[in-house]
């Protein structure tokens, strides 16, 4: 069985030892959040910073590990947790996220939502992957 990903308990504890978080000697800005005054504990066993939902039609694969191909199984992975949470799963679930459920209907509903929130705008800062590049031959 593999080993449950840890989640910001071992990503905090990470960037409290790195010399180019915030506060370490190569910061050249103003001091937003110190890392160092938060505690590695049992509360981020398991959490995740949830990603921006900006372009996510050239942002795939999905989930926090890359792991979910389509939105559409990203859908049936929380339909899925929040019914029945693996038992290998580390922490807990927030009580927050309660069971889901949702028509296909409503689940296309919501991928065109996401997915009407990317746009073509690109600049040297936002380019999109290579594949997304290419032009179709004629």
């Amino acid at each position: 069985m593999p080993v449950p990903d840890q989640g910001r308990a071992e990503g905090l504890r990470r960037l409290q030892e790195s010399l180019f978080r915030g506060a370490g000697p190569y910061a050249d800005g103003p001091l937003v959040v110190r890392a160092e005054d938060y505690p590695v504990g049992k509360a981020l066993l398991g959490s995740f910073r949830t990603p921006s939902l900006r372009e996510l039609a050239s942002t795939a694969p999905y989930g926090h590990n890359g792991t979910i191909a389509t939105l559409e199984e990203w859908i049936e992975h929380y339909v899925y947790v929040t019914s029945s949470p693996p038992d290998n799963m580390p922490g807990t679930l927030d009580p927050a996220l309660v069971p889901i459920e949702i028509t296909p209907e409503e689940k296309q509903e919501l991928v065109d939502f996401l997915l009407s929130l990317s746009s073509v705008y690109a600049s040297a800062w936002t380019q999109k992957p290579a594949a997304a590049h290419k032009t179709p031959a004629r």
